[in-house]
This record gives C-alpha cells, sequence and structure tokens, in this order.
C-alpha cells in the first residue's frame, strides 16, 4: 500500500472504479484518502466527517472491494442505520455500485413483506442493509443467527445519533452479542462532528482497537438570527394567529420564495402542522409539504421526491430529515426558533450547501426573547467551535433486563455468569456490577418472566408476549390510523390520548397540512375526509429536545457581557438589549422569587442540571413539610409549588 494518498481508488478493483465513474466519482475526498488504506487493512475506524464529505462511500467502497476479492459466506457486511428512510436510500445507493460485481444487497426492516423475509432467510445476500431493532429480531431467529455467523464487517451510519440514548445501550450489547457469534468483526463508525469523539469510539470498539480519522476540511457556515416584525393585521387575521407569529411564518415563506430549495425545521410535529396549515390560509396551494415521523411512509415518500424533483421549493418537517436521507439539494435552511442543541444545528444547517465546497446556509427565525437568545448562544457556540459532547446512558437496567429476555427466547437456557461477560463488554455497561446484573434477574423471575436454576437462568413460555412487545427501546404510545376515505389512503397516526380526549366523529383536525373531517372511529382506525375549514393541529406525545449546559453558560455570557453579535437583525439586537436591562440570572446569579407557596428559581443550569436540582429540591421540601411538591422546570428555571409560603432565604440555604 505505497501509492500515494491521491490514487486511493487505484487500490480498487476495477471493475469497481468503473461504477464510480459511471456515478461522476472519477477523484477521492479527503475522507475517502485516509479512509480507504485503513480499512483495506482490516482497521477498525470511527470516520469523523461533516455532510457532503463522501463519508458513506469511504466506508463501503474498500469494503465491497474485499467481499468481492475474497467471496466470504453470507452474510458478510451489515450495514446498521438509525432510520427505515436511510435504509431505503443505502439500497438504491449500494444498487449502483454492487450489480455489475454480482454482489447481492437486501434490506431488512419492519415495512418489507413476509415473503421479503424469508428470502434473506433462505438465500440471503453479502450484504444486508438494517436497522439496529431488525438486528435484535434476527438473532433470534434459528436460519438468521446461523447467517450471522458468517459477518465480517458491520458499518454503523450515524453513530452519534444512535449512542445517545436507551437504543443506543441496546445496540451496544447486540453488538457484544454478535461478536459472540460470529467471532471478530471489523467495525468501521460514520459519524457527524461531536466533542467527545474518544468516547464515541469506545460505544462502537470497547476494546479499544480503533483508530479515529477526521479529514482536515474546513466546512463554511453562513448562520443568521432574525426577529422579524410582527406581521400587518390583515396578514395575522387572514392565518389566525397572533402578528409575532405570523410575522415569523411569513419570514420563512419569503426564504422559501428567494431560494430554489429551502428545509424548513422546526421542534415539534404540531408546529410543522400548524405552520403548514397557517401558510395554506394565507396563500393558496403554497410551495410546501409537511413531513415528519406520524405521516404515513408515502405521505413522507411523496414529500421526499417533490422536493427533489424541485416539484416544491420548500418542506417543512422536524429531525425526521435531519440525517442523511436523499432528498436532493437545499441551498439553504430555515429554522423556526432555536434548534435547542448546537449538534443540531450543525447537522441540520448541514444539509444545505451539500457539497464541501459550498458554504451551508442558516436562518433562525425567533418567536421570542427567550428563543432569540438562545438562538444566539447556539450560533455563538458553532462559530467558536463548541461543541457537545454525544450524551451516552450508562448502566440502564431496563436495557439489561430486555437483552436478557431477547437472548432467552432464543437460547432457552443460558448460564448467568456468562451473560454478565457479554453485557460488561458493552462501554455502557462497563460500570454495571454483577450485583446490580444479577438484580435485574431477580426482578423477572419474581415477575415470572424466567426461572433461575442453579448458575442458569431458564425461559418461561409467557416470555413471548414480551419478546414481541419489547423489541425496540425507542419509547411508543398507542395509535390510531387515519385514514382517507376518498383516495382510501392511510394518511398517518394520531396518539390515543388526543383520540380519547379531542376526536369524534364530525369533528376536525389537521394533518399533512390540509384539515380533515371526522366520519367514524372504528377498530383503531379514524375515517376522514378532507373539508376546507379552520381547524387545530393535533398534539403528538414526544419528548422535548433537553438544552444542554454548553448553551445555558454561553447565554450566561452573553448576559453578563451583553453581547450583540453581527450575526442578528437590528430589531433582535434591540429587543436583546432591552432584555439585558431587566433583572436576570446568570451563572454567577441565582434569582429565587416566593409568594403563596409558589417558589421560582431563576438557575441557568440546562434542562439536565435544573431537573435535578429540581427533583432534589423537592425531594428536601416534601421531607421538611410532609406533603407532596409539585415540580416543573426549564433550561432556566426550576418552579415548584407547595402548600406553605417559604422564604426565598430558606431556599437559598438549601441550594447552598
Amino acid at each position: 500500500m505505497s501509492l500515494s494518498l491521491k490514487n486511493v481508488f487505484a487500490l480498487l478493483n476495477p471493475k469497481l472504479k468503473e461504477s464510480l465513474i459511471k456515478n461522476g466519482i472519477e477523484e477521492p475526498t479527503e475522507a475517502q484518502r485516509i479512509a480507504i488504506p485503513e480499512i483495506l487493512k482490516g482497521n477498525n475506524i470511527l470516520l469523523i466527517s461533516p455532510t457532503g464529505s463522501g463519508k458513506t462511500e469511504a466506508a463501503l467502497l474498500p469494503v465491497i472491494d474485499r467481499i468481492f476479492r475474497e467471496r466470504p459466506e453470507p452474510i458478510s457486511l451489515l450495514y446498521i442505520t438509525p432510520l427505515r428512510a436511510l435504509n431505503r436510500d443505502m439500497l438504491s445507493r449500494l444498487y449502483t455500485y454492487c450489480d455489475n460485481l454480482n454482489i447481492k444487497v437486501q434490506v431488512r426492516h419492519s415495512d418489507i413483506t413476509q415473503s421479503q423475509r424469508d428470502e434473506i432467510s433462505k438465500s440471503p445476500g453479502n450484504i444486508l442493509i438494517t436497522t439496529p431493532e431488525s438486528l435484535q429480531l434476527m438473532m433470534s431467529g434459528k436460519k438468521l443467527r446461523g447467517h450471522l455467523k458468517n459477518v465480517k464487517f458491520v458499518i454503523i451510519d450515524e453513530v452519534h445519533e444512535m449512542a445517545q440514548n436507551e437504543r443506543g445501550s441496546q445496540f451496544s450489547i447486540a453488538m457484544e452479542r454478535l461478536k459472540s457469534i460470529a467471532g471478530k468483526i471489523q467495525i468501521i463508525g460514520l459519524s457527524a462532528t461531536v466533542k467527545n469523539e474518544d468516547e464515541l469510539s469506545k460505544f462502537i470498539a470497547p476494546e479499544g482497537n480503533i483508530k479515529i480519522l477526521k479529514p482536515s476540511i474546513n466546512k463554511k457556515m453562513d448562520i443568521s438570527v432574525i426577529y422579524p416584525e410582527p406581521a400587518d393585521p390583515e396578514i395575522s387575521e387572514k392565518m389566525g394567529c397572533d402578528p409575532q407569529y405570523a410575522g415569523c411564518i411569513s419570514e420563512i415563506y419569503h426564504i422559501v420564495e428567494k431560494n430554489r430549495g429551502t428545509i424548513v425545521f422546526v421542534n415539534r410535529r404540531y408546529v410543522a402542522e400548524d405552520m403548514a396549515f397557517r401558510l395554506s390560509l394565507w396563500i393558496n396551494h403554497p410551495d410546501l409539504e409537511v413531513h415528519h415521523g406520524s405521516l404515513s411512509k408515502e405521505s413522507r415518500e411523496t414529500a421526499e421526491m417533490d422536493f427533489k424533483t424541485n416539484k416544491i421549493r420548500g418542506i417543512i418537517c422536524t429531525s425526521s430529515l435531519e440525517l442523511g436521507i436523499d432528498i436532493g439539494t437545499a441551498d439553504v435552511v430555515a429554522q423556526f426558533n432555536s434548534p435547542r442543541q448546537i449538534n443540531k444545528m450543525v447537522q441540520r444547517i448541514g444539509r444545505s450547501g451539500h457539497s464541501l465546497e459550498k458554504t451551508s446556509r442558516g436562518i433562525i427565525v425567533c418567536n421570542d426573547t427567550i428563543e432569540l437568545e438562545e438562538a444566539v448562544a447556539i450560533v455563538d457556540n458553532i462559530n467558536s467551535g463548541n461543541l457537545e459532547n454525544v450524551m451516552i446512558r450508562k448502566n440502564s437496567l431496563s436495557t439489561v433486563a430486555n437483552q436478557i429476555m431477547l437472548e432467552l427466547n432464543y437460547a432457552k437456557k443460558i448460564k448467568y455468569q456468562d451473560f454478565y461477560n457479554i453485557i460488561n463488554r458493552a462501554y455502557p455497561f462497563w460500570e454495571l456490577s454483577f450485583e446490580e446484573y444479577y438484580s435485574v434477574i431477580e426482578l423477572l423471575n419474581r415477575t415470572k418472566k424466567l426461572i433461575i436454576d442453579g448458575e442458569y437462568i431458564i425461559k418461561r413460555y409467557s416470555i413471548l408476549k414480551y419478546y414481541i412487545e419489547n423489541i425496540s427501546m425507542i419509547p411508543s404510545d398507542k395509535t390510531y390510523s387515519v385514514i382517507d376515505t376518498v383516495n382510501k389512503k392511510f394518511i398517518g397516526t394520531l396518539d390515543e390520548k388526543y383520540v380519547v380526549n379531542e376526536i369524534e366523529p364530525g369533528s376536525f383536525f389537521i394533518i399533512r397540512g390540509a384539515t380533515w373531517r371526522t366520519i367514524r372511529i372504528q377498530d383503531g382506525k379514524i375515517y376522514v375526509e378532507p373539508f376546507p375549514t379552520a381547524a387545530i393541529a393535533p398534539h403528538w406525545t414526544g419528548e422535548e429536545i433537553p438544552v444542554l449546559f454548553e448553551t445555558t453558560s454561553r447565554v450566561s455570557e452573553n448576559r453578563k457581557n451583553h453581547e450583540i453579535p453581527g450575526f442578528i437583525n437590528k430589531r433582535g439586537a434591540d429587543a436583546l438589549l432591552n432584555w439585558y436591562k431587566n433583572d436576570i440570572a446568570s451563572l454567577d446569579k441565582i434569582i429565587i422569587e416566593s409568594y403563596a407557596g409558589e417558589i421560582i428559581i431563576q438557575i441557568l443550569l440546562g434542562s439536565l442540571g435544573n431537573f435535578t436540582l429540581g427533583e432534589i429540591l423537592s425531594g428536601i421540601l416534601t421531607s421538611v413539610t410532609g406533603e407532596s411538591v409539585e415540580m416543573d422546570y426549564s433550561p432556566y428555571h426550576i418552579y415548584i409549588k407547595v402548600s406553605r409560603n417559604i422564604a426565598p432565604s430558606d431556599i437559598e440555604k438549601i441550594i447552598e
């Protein structure tokens, strides 16, 4: 391998190079120059590189080359992505490179048919694209588990996304279970830029034999923050909302009008629907569509294709389009209100100016001063290169229970010490003691999920129901399917709680940016017809995006220094200067107010810090008063309600 980095494509099979040329790829990117030789040598790598840097091909090309040359038994490569939509994209991409090499590619996730599942079991391909949840299922099937013995390579896409929650904890154990089945596996992780890259590398290769590769790429970003003027009364009346919100919607629409392609990110599905609907009240047939996880697969794919083929100029979405789903080129990304996290904003803005040569442009449009202040802090952090750590969940006991049950579903009987050793190898469980692990087994025994028999644990027959209901660690609520009776099509889903409280025959609601009238509710389905009238967008259950300390500490700095950056518009600058004149908290200054049993503490510890402090204070006050205490929090406040008046000085003593 003495070839210069410029010629890394010369290391690949000629047929593979032909496919690259057909796809217009003639020169390797920096990411490909540094990654391809390392992967060909068999090294585990974590490739950290921005969107549009060619990191997917950097991982795929050398692995495809090795599969073609070595012809290992299938399944040779597992390509794991966090989203089914990314699986669809990857399937078409892989066909491009593998067709003329006679390498069979398949995809397995919850949307495929039973016949497709049977085909994978009977005649698996060399490459299987899948999700973490489908990998769990595969390890429980006798035939598929047999095929997993042949796995030589695992590519994990969007590692930073997968590592952040219990889903990531579950996946980390699944990888150790896979290694116990297949033996030595070469692992390739692909990630956006993060702060704690060493920790992320341990997540995918806890044994430590991994190289972190970071190409020298200076991806340019141009981000501005706008606090728009309120809309004229005539426009806000047409939209049916307050003038400030109408001003934001109209500002976002003007951004869409000025550009060929704009992705508009919002933080909640409710907001995506509400914004699209109010736009349609103001402008007939606005040139945008809605995209979020509660819409049907067909609705989402239609929106993606319409944007990609320039049938529409804008798409309003949640984090459903944050990752690398191929929707073509966006000139600019608009974000309504603060994106809450620095890393999220970097990821979202990276969807514009997709190639490395182009500048990624982002505009944050804010509805009030708090959103404005937070957005400014986030952009300050981005401009100074101060990112957030990926929060890897440690020692999740619910995940331990989940993995014991899923392994028992296949093995029927396992030595619990051996399985502890597998779990303990996964990085999120390095600190898990045997006593904690065994306490989970005892709980599962008491609840009749398994039997403890000496050094073994044995499956109970009642395990099957648990297995079916608990493959995924993604929180889920019961939903109702919305069916368009005119076109006989599934539109999307509504949460059961919302349906029970708000929906009945004759009621109206908004989904896919349009109003629908409920005809009947039957067998978990809501049958509807289009009806042009004003209505309210549904609320879906979903986790709030936490604001981390990196952002609140920058907010504190700006408050102390009265910092007004050049990337904010004049109205926004004036609003912040006026805001800074108030008596507001910083990291050096906590403000406590108390009246008639209601306590408000201004403190800038971020969502997680304020939640933790709020819980501690609630516990102490409960023990002091002997009564239950109500607590709520934001990244900048803690609210506590008790039945008696408590002096701010008493709260101050507790905090100290």
